[in-house]
């Protein structure tokens, strides 16, 4: 049992998570519930029965997955203490950090010595209580709440889960609960409980303001598709539907992200910059979709803090064809009769902030607003009640289609009541060079090969 145990967790578990690079292989409920923990504490089992430092091993020898995969659970975690909607995401105890992670979280800070996790086991505790334990995860407590001695420090304030392989971008304003929230998803397709879902950005700001819809109640529901998320529909159609491999090595699972029918390669991270005053991350998500639609769809957004957003979209369709019509999906908090719309702009309040959106690019696009899912509202987890349902919209800007096309959004968000829009900034577009201007600083969206965002 004990050469089964190990195989499987030396070939195939943690050379998965050495590959992953931070990304979760599921959606983050089921990932760090079902496979990250288990994974950990069987690691801090060995280290124990064998008085051999492997958290350090991992650290060394296989890509430092333990604090990267720590350091997702902290940007993803909201301060409701329910993860980013990414996936399906259980409505009750199980879709955030609860008892179920609170004693993992510990384990981690324990191990690891890290701040991140020390700041993140602190958070939980003052959110949650004694309660953050239950039943037989009660123990972590004594194994390692009280010994944990890392002093806690705040994360940086943005992060790439993944790599070039594909991933997850975060980027907050601040680490207060107050904090604008941006997080952005190109990767590849793992299973199930994932969604066609690449190129997706959502924000958070005392509430979610753009946001993935749906209410996950079983896999592949209507929770899945592409029309339920802030990426592109083409001529109404998403992205390639896709099923669960069970791949059960690591090479099993290269081996299908080029399948000659049906790939599962469906996003890569192009570039990622995190710099003082703001942050930014370049996907590639074309192959997400019928490659008789388009070939090419990388998208660049850029985060200025407190509360600026820039996405940029450049098109290309499949050779000697022309695009179909694109639709730029938006999916805001509240009822269509409580989103403001005319030319160019949409914009929304989630009763505490306000989200308002323009077209930059071309401009003067109208946005339908159409009644989307009901969507859990986000309250903490709590196993004892059942999760509220709030309504919501789908803002969608429609673009003729032609031979490619280039889209520039910009999106602020504020407190309060949002107010009298200023002007918009002019988007000046030189050759495959995007320029705007925001605040004191000009930044600037190269095209091919860098996708690279600059402050001029």
């Amino acid at each position: 049992m004990f050469k089964i145990l190990r195989a499987r967790f030396n070939d195939r578990l943690y050379p998965g998570m050495a590959y992953l690079g931070g990304v979760p292989g599921d959606a983050p409920g089921y990932w760090f519930l079902y496979c990250h923990g288990p994974g950990l504490m069987t690691l801090l089992a060995a280290q124990s029965a064998f008085e051999t430092d492997l958290t350090r091993r991992v650290e060394t020898d296989q890509g430092d997955w333990l604090n990267r995969q720590l350091t997702t659970l902290a940007f993803s975690a909201l301060p409701t203490l329910r993860h980013i909607h990414w996936g399906d995401l259980q409505p009750g105890w199980d879709g955030g950090l609860t008892h179920e992670m609170a004693g993992n979280i510990d384990a981690m800070a324990w191990a690891l010595k890290s701040p991140a996790a020390a700041r993140l086991s602190r958070y939980v505790a003052a959110k949650r209580g004694a309660a953050r334990f239950y039943g037989d995860t009660a123990v972590l407590y004594f194994l390692y709440t009280r010994h944990v001695t890392a002093k806690p420090a705040d994360p940086p304030l943005a992060y790439l889960a993944g790599g070039r392989g594909g991933g997850q971008f975060y980027a907050r304003s601040d680490w207060t609960d107050a904090a604008t929230i941006v997080g952005f998803r190109c990767t590849d397709f793992f299973g199930s409980h994932n969604h066609f879902d690449q190129g997706s950005f959502v924000i958070y700001r005392n509430g979610p303001l753009a946001m993935d819809t749906g209410c996950y109640r079983h896999p592949r529901g209507h929770q899945q598709a592409t029309a339920c998320h802030n990426t592109l529909l083409f001529d109404g159609r998403g992205q390639r539907g896709l099923r669960f491999q069970w791949a059960q090595t690591l090479d099993e699972f290269k081996a299908r992200l080029h399948h000659k029918t049906k790939p599962i390669e469906t996003g890569e991270v192009l570039f990622h910059a995190v710099e003082k005053g703001w942050a930014a991350v370049a996907g590639q998500f074309g192959q997400a979709y019928d490659p008789k639609a388009v070939k090419s769809c990388v998208r660049q957004l850029l985060f200025v803090r407190p509360g600026t957003v820039v996405v940029v979209d450049r098109i290309t369709p499949p050779d000697g064809a022309s695009l179909p019509d694109v639709q730029w999906l938006l999916h805001l908090p509240g009822k269509p009769d409580a989103q403001t719309a005319g030319a160019g702009v949409v914009t929304t309040n989630n009763g505490r902030s306000w989200l308002r959106c323009r077209a930059l690019v071309p401009g003067g696009v109208t946005p339908t607003i159409e009644a989307a899912h009901q969507t859990p509202e986000g309250g903490p987890p709590d196993r004892a009640v059942k999760a509220k349902l709030m309504d919501t919209s789908r803002a969608a800007f429609t673009y003729k289609g032609k031979g490619a096309r280039l889209l520039v959004h910009l999106l602020e968000v504020g407190d309060g009541s949002p107010p009298a829009a200023a002007p918009a900034p002019r988007a000046t577009v030189r050759g495959a060079t995007v320029e705007l201007r925001i605040g004191d600083g000009t930044f600037r969206f190269a095209g091919a090969p860098t996708w690279a965002v600059s402050l001029k």
